[in-house]
């Protein structure tokens, strides 16, 4: 009978400093751009409607980083095998990728985000930690797709091994994620994968903006005074419909901040929005003179069982359980056991700054007419996206 060991794998991704852009690992293989992006696009909105399902009597905002908990999945999928991986690349909307399309795919995804950009700063990084020998294959695949960097630790002592790895993720996160793991965590771990994401950037120079006082109306019905970030009507992408304001607010010409503001009940909303129509209100935007009013917010959420729950329920059953089948990275019988996700998120007059944490744990112009008005004085949905392909780099609700 195969022994059982300990697996950990890590996600962090965060949003700070301002800065350069940078490029991406290597030039992707030809691939449909469309498929690529909706692909990420319809693993954010299904994560957010699932947790905000689960979570719907927590009042609780929720913030989650699809990319982030993407391409960590990602990394995880090119060492499964059998209907494991299937299973994790079903989840991904990837189905049936061999291991090529898989890093032609991410590397698409990386390098539609790293367009070099003189305000916004976003960088990633992989590494992966391990006690004993990783397959040949798994070494290559994830260095020259995933560009990870791969180190012997010693998990025999956690209470070092977790120091080591914190004080990497510290390094690159620019030290707002200091602690990752603590020793308890890795007890009885072989292996631990980490990517972590880092990314902050003002909005666009033409939007100007100021603040002021307004009512904030939470979803159970509570009215309470927020500063609000108001602008002179400059002009921004807005789509509008009988259940729905979309305004998509540029950082730069790469990304966006998007805010989707309900006119019908909110649990309503959530239970009905899809990636389709998330793509036909980008599509459908255009470009008009808005007063615009968003509060000022700063949010942080961690979601723990919950993420197991909505990717058992997403199809990713087999890698929680003891018939997982990872024989790709090593020879060794692992699943995963728990898989934790932290993430936080600022937004003011200035711009906008975001965080987040994911652990899978395993036994391893001037216009006269008239100007609409969008003040998201009640909950809405908001996401950080690259404006070109949609790709969502964050999503989460506002509603209290």
């Amino acid at each position: 009978m195969k022994r059982l060991y300990y697996l950990i794998f890590l996600l962090v991704a965060l949003g700070t400093s301002v800065g350069c852009g940078q490029k991406g690992i290597i030039k992707s293989d030809s691939m449909d751009e469309r498929i690529a992006a909706h692909s990420n696009i319809e693993f954010g909105i299904n994560l957010l409607k699932d947790v905000a399902t689960i979570e719907m009597h927590s009042k609780e905002d929720i913030i989650i980083s699809p990319l982030s908990a993407s391409m960590a999945l990602g990394m995880l999928a090119v060492g499964a095998q059998g209907e494991t991986r299937e299973q994790i690349l079903n989840t991904l909307g990837l189905p049936g990728f061999n291991d090529q399309e898989v890093i032609s795919y991410y590397q698409y995804l990386y390098n539609s985000f790293f367009l070099e950009s003189d305000i916004a700063r976003l960088s990633i990084a992989n590494a992966i930690w391990t006690l004993l020998p990783l397959k040949t294959g798994f070494i290559k695949t994830t260095e020259r797709g995933f560009n990870a960097e791969i180190e012997h630790l010693d998990f025999s002592n956690p209470k070092k091994a977790a120091a080591y790895i914190n004080q990497w993720t510290s390094k690159k996160t620019n030290n707002l994620i200091s602690e990752i793991v603590d020793e308890k965590d890795l007890n009885g771990t072989y292996v631990v994968l980490e990517n972590a994401l880092y990314f902050n950037s003002p909005w666009d120079s033409y939007n100007q903006y100021r603040l002021c006082n307004k009512t904030f109306t939470t979803i159970d019905g509570d009215k309470i005074s927020r500063s609000f970030f108001t602008n002179n009507r400059e002009p921004n992408l807005f789509y509008s419909d009988d259940s729905v304001s979309v305004v998509r607010i540029p950082y730069n010409r790469h990304f966006s901040f998007t805010v989707a503001l309900p006119k019908i009940a909110f649990d309503d909303f959530i239970r009905t929005i899809n990636s389709d129509k998330w793509n036909y209100w980008r599509s459908h935007s255009n470009s008009i003179s808005i007063e615009l009013a968003i509060p000022c917010f700063k949010k942080d959420y961690k979601m723990d069982e919950t993420f197991k729950n909505v990717l058992k329920k997403q199809g990713m059953v087999l890698p929680f359980g003891p018939m997982a089948e990872f024989s790709k990275m090593l020879d060794l019988k692992i699943y995963i056991t728990k898989i934790i996700q932290k993430c936080a998120i600022g937004v003011n007059e200035k711009g906008t700054e975001a965080a987040a944490a994911t652990a899978a744990i395993a036994n391893i112009g001037l216009d006269l007419s008239p100007v609409p008005v969008f003040i998201a004085d009640h909950p809405f949905i908001f996401a950080v996206e690259n404006r070109q392909t949609g790709d969502l780099l964050m999503i989460g609700t506002h509603c209290y």
